[in-house]
């Protein structure tokens, strides 16, 4: 493994489920999201030096729970249908979905105030295609990736969670050409979707990959107001930004938008963590990008940025340093420096995984770093498509 600013302390195959896509924390417990393995993983990390397993809980039958949220005793699993038991295998579209076998298509509420004991209290079903992640920071309202029937691609849906036994819709928006009857009109070779949402302080940020992201007022009713949408150009003639995940740094000026790295070859794309100044919400300026790692990539496997640390209360708050999972690139951080100008401050690539879970065809055991959490004190932890969890300190 290398490292540069952070201290290598421990690690954990989850119990043999060692296929880590994002992980939420709460306390010194750790809840991770399975890519292929279905359902999530609770782990402590009281002992960073040893992470303790405490449970596995599966997802309904035919279904993933690829992301959570977590905050104080309330988690929020995001469920739709398992892609890999599809016959069309993963490919967007809706001949994905071409099966009568059921899944939940839904976020499920759980109460986790005993360790190791998650247990369900709720269950919103948005039905179609069901849900691919979802935000939430605490407060009444949970911001969803959601294809509910009639859209074969994500919007946005706010969930009133304020009694998890019985959360609801409140509002839903969508890029005009994504409804149901409606005519796109962006290039045939762009993908617009709602791949992920965030928010703070009652506004949504919305990243809809080549459809670029959008920003919106979240009203205490859970009501959305109208949107202002940003598109911009990929690297390369053709290629869409491919946004996924739009995110206001806290005690700045400045939203990261995470570009996607979403090819397989081990080549980099271009792809960049885009920096724009949202002090003026409704007028966001490109002012920049985080600098790309100084780094071979390794064919393979996938080489940009797939996810950012979430800022969230209760953890790391200053949005002055940027973590980056960077997938065959490991982990990045960044620090401001001056304005909208970063600076690589540190990195961790852990040793190649030596157990391949990953079923698609021609998959090679190389790095993919898929997520990061950091808490308060500065503990960051770390999960691969194949290699399990890591846990590092900030030095």
């Amino acid at each position: 493994m290398q490292s540069v600013g952070v201290t290598w302390l421990g690690r954990s195959d989850l119990a043999g489920r060692s296929d880590g896509l994002q992980l939420v924390g709460t306390g010194t417990r750790l809840f991770v999201s399975h890519l292929f393995s279905g359902g999530f993983t609770e782990v402590d990390i009281a002992d960073p030096r040893a992470p303790r397993f405490l449970s596995f809980t599966p997802a309904p039958p035919g279904s993933w729970s690829v992301h959570l949220q977590v905050q104080g005793h309330l988690l929020l699993v995001a469920n739709g249908p398992d892609m890999w038991s599809r016959p069309a295998g993963f490919d967007p579209g809706r001949t994905l979905f071409d099966s009568d076998d059921p899944f939940a298509a839904g976020v499920r509420l759980f109460d986790v105030s005993s360790p190791g004991q998650p247990r369900e209290i709720g269950f919103a079903d948005l039905g179609g295609f069901g849900v691919h992640r979802v935000f939430y920071a605490g407060g009444p309202h949970a911001l969803v990736s959601a294809f509910p029937p009639g859209f074969g691609e994500g919007i946005l849906v706010v969930l009133d969670v304020s009694d998890p036994a019985k959360p609801y819709e409140t509002d839903r928006w969508w890029i005009p050409g994504l409804g149901p009857d409606e005519r796109a009109t962006w290039p045939g070779d762009h993908r617009v979707s709602l791949h992920h949402a965030t928010g703070f302080h009652g506004r949504a940020w919305g990243a809809w990959r080549d459809g670029g992201f959008s920003s919106q007022q979240v009203g205490t009713d859970g009501r959305l107001g109208p949107a202002t949408l940003l598109a911009w150009d990929g690297p390369e003639p053709g290629l869409g930004c491919a946004a996924h995940t739009a995110l206001r740094l806290p005690g700045t000026s400045l939203l990261a938008v995470a570009e996607e790295g979403i090819e397989s070859d081990g080549e980099p794309q271009g792809r960049l963590v885009a920096l724009f100044d949202v002090a003026d919400p409704e007028a966001p300026q490109r002012v920049g990008a985080l600098g790309a790692p100084e780094v071979s990539p390794v064919p393979g496997g996938r080489f940009g940025p797939h996810n950012l640390y979430e800022y969230r209360p209760g953890a790391w708050m200053d949005g002055r340093t940027v973590f980056v999972a960077h997938q065959g690139a490991g982990l990045r951080i960044h620090q401001q420096t001056d304005g909208a100008i970063f600076e690589e401050v540190g990195m961790f690539l852990p040793d190649p995984p030596t157990i391949l879970l990953d079923p698609r065809p021609q998959r090679a055991l190389v790095t993919q770093t898929n997520d990061v959490f950091v808490s308060s004190a500065g503990l960051i932890s770390v999960v691969d498509a194949n290699g399990g969890l890591d846990v590092l300190e900030l030095q």
